[in-house]
């Protein structure tokens, strides 16, 4: 084992055991580096880009997860709807601040983007637990309208003003331009039916800029994010850290070359990650497909270091 590669394995140890906090074993990082084959330069080079990249991983375990989500909570709720009451000239001492909030609070509705049977929904469970929200203020999309009337024409339910969809990561957009087309429309049109002030909020914990502005433009009123990354946190970027005042011996050419080739073999729909999100970002409770494939994919008997479960489709 070169100096470099010992270095690396290093800092990977020291990373799990004190910040990812996961079960990860020396033989996963054995299995995991025998994915490179030397298809594209020679073997060691490839695995040394490899372990670059691993070291440089960015994994949140439960806990910081569950902080993110007391800071959906704070920062992008609750903080807007007060600063909107204290404007309006509805609070005069801090019990009308809790009174006046509460009562926005109980014409919310707290959704998962996506199927009850993705992760959305696990998301929320601890959205609820770190935050002390009664179970009333949580539904699903059918949730969110009222029985129909007889002509068959939908309608919001009476007692729901705003809905407040959560996510962990918005990527390229195309989740929020789906929901605008699927769901979105039927709200807003219902809203106009009935001359109601109804409101849609999409927050989530992580976002490209590039993301946030597509969501930006479809039919949610507010779009937020904990966290934006910008350009230079997408891996293959010059000013990205993970190549800045690196060893001579990683190169950023080297690593694009190698993990394009791999990926396209296990992600065809994108090599560097969805639309190419070339982000190295895992979660507890899943790792986002805008992560490199080389990482998390388990197809074409690729041994993932962090694997994804993906979303099956009927």
């Amino acid at each position: 084992m070169n100096p470099l590669e010992q270095r690396f394995i290093e800092r990977i140890k020291i990373l799990n055991s004190d910040v990812w906090r996961t079960d990860l074993t020396n033989a996963d990082i054995d299995r995991w580096l025998a994915n490179f084959t030397g298809q594209v330069e020679p073997v060691e080079k490839e695995r040394i880009h490899a372990l670059h990249l691993l070291s440089n991983f960015v994994y949140f375990g439960s806990p910081e997860i569950r902080i993110l989500l007391r800071a959906v909570y704070r920062d992008l709720y609750r903080y807007p709807i007060v600063q909107e009451l204290r404007s309006a000239g509805l609070i005069r001492s801090p019990l009308d601040v809790e009174t006046e909030f509460i009562k926005v609070r109980d014409r919310t509705r707290f959704l998962p983007m996506g199927n009850p049977a993705e992760s959305g929904s696990l998301l929320l469970y601890f959205f609820r637990q770190e935050n002390r929200l009664p179970k009333s203020l949580f539904a699903y999309e059918r949730g969110l309208f009222s029985k129909s009337r007889p002509s068959g024409v939908v309608e919001i339910d009476s007692e729901i003003d705003l809905a407040v969809f959560i996510d962990d990561v918005l990527g390229s957009g195309s989740q929020a331009i789906d929901y605008s087309q699927r769901i979105l429309g039927v709200l807003d049109d219902a809203a106009k039916r009935s001359a109601r002030n109804f409101k849609t909020k999409y927050f989530v914990l992580f976002a490209k800029n590039q993301g946030l502005q597509i969501a930006r433009k479809t039919l949610f009123d507010t779009v937020r994010a904990v966290h934006e990354f910008d350009v230079s946190e997408e891996l293959y970027n010059p000013d990205n850290r993970a190549f800045l005042n690196q060893d001579p011996e990683i190169d950023i050419d080297v690593s694009r070359r190698v993990m394009s080739h791999y990926g396209t073999q296990v992600f065809k729909e994108g090599p560097l990650g969805w639309r190419d999100g070339q982000l190295l970002l895992g979660m507890h409770h899943n790792i986002p497909d805008n992560t490199l494939p080389v990482v998390w994919s388990s197809r074409e008997n690729w041994y993932p270091i962090f694997r994804r479960y993906e979303k099956l489709y009927s």
